[in-house]
């Protein structure tokens, strides 16, 4: 999920890493923009964190930096991201 602007939006992952995460967007939003997502990791519940748009593209999606993700956060999403199948 992604709020924005006091709007929520739905969006699916296309890809994820330590750094950051590409949504499929139903709209784009503006290069720039903070946004407050929540991840959910499955078995591992959810984290909420703020994150930057970097890229906008129509036909890819919003390519989001994470920021102000906590020491805590930082490591349930790397221990998320190691447990997923390779290439996927």
């Amino acid at each position: 999920m992604c709020e924005v602007a006091g709007r929520t939006f739905e969006m699916q992952a296309a890809n994820i890493s330590r750094g950051g995460i590409m949504l499929l967007a139903p709209e784009l939003l503006k290069v720039g923009t903070m946004v407050k997502l929540t991840l959910d990791l499955g078995d591992r519940g959810e984290i909420q964190m703020n994150g930057l748009i970097r890229h906008a593209l129509v036909e890819k999606g919003l390519g989001v930096e994470f920021v102000e993700l906590s020491t805590q956060e930082q490591q349930r999403l790397s221990e998320y991201l190691a447990s997923l199948p390779p290439n996927s």
